[in-house]
């Protein structure tokens, strides 16, 4: 009696092992998920009814790019996201977004940072989804990192429009930038950056004080 290996092959079977590549570091991780990812386009597109690609599949794809450590995995990334928006078949989700974004606000590359602003932009131009407190994070980060604190805390600004918190991590990464630049100013900056958390969190904490105690929060 013999047996298809291939009977039980199915999404799951593919994500687990994309995911491992993600997770592994290897310089092929991004070129092996995605030699998974085209035979998993392949079976879908034959008519396999145990293969489904969904946006968590791209984003683990993604993931395996960057996990590569590549040059051009921004570049890959990129390809997958406009590849899922073009996709009918496939919600774009905040996720999405937000492993995009990370990949160009974290690479060195010229022009890495300018093409994580049209990320940004189209993030937010998008009548389906907002922006994350991550979203915002990252793009403070994306500044701060690059020595520009000044357009880091513009981003802080949207925050407050968008009435989102920003959390601990995100004013620290502004303050550091004050001080890596060597700015005369930077122990005021960092005092101000420090009331202005404190202030927020005090903010957001008497808002959900004053809520109903049966209401639910999200």
């Amino acid at each position: 009696e013999t047996t298809d290996d291939t009977a039980h092959v199915d999404t799951s079977s593919f994500t687990i092992s994309i995911d491992a590549w993600a997770r592994s570091a290897d310089k092929k991780a991004g070129a092996e998920a995605s030699k998974l990812f085209n035979q998993m386009k392949e079976l879908q597109a034959a008519g396999d009814e145990n293969i489904k690609i969904t946006s968590d599949v791209y984003i683990s794809v993604m993931h395996a790019w960057l996990s590569s450590n590549a040059n051009d995995a921004p570049d890959r990334v990129e390809e997958l996201f406009q590849e899922l928006k073009d996709n009918p078949d496939v919600v774009l989700d905040i996720k999405t977004y937000n492993t995009v974004l990370s990949s160009w606000s974290q690479s060195g590359r010229y022009g890495a940072l300018e093409e994580a602003e049209r990320v940004m932009e189209q993030f937010k131009n998008d009548p389906n989804l907002s922006p994350s407190r991550f979203t915002y994070h990252l793009m403070i980060d994306a500044y701060a990192s690059r020595g520009d604190p000044k357009r880091a805390e513009r981003i802080l600004d949207e925050m407050d429009e968008a009435n989102i918190v920003p959390d601990a991590k995100s004013y620290f990464s502004i303050m550091r930038a004050w001080k890596q630049i060597g700015s005369p100013n930077a122990e005021e900056q960092g005092k101000a950056l420090l009331t202005r958390m404190i202030q927020t969190q005090d903010c957001s904490i008497s808002s959900l004080e004053t809520q109903d105690s049966s209401s639910t929060i999200e």
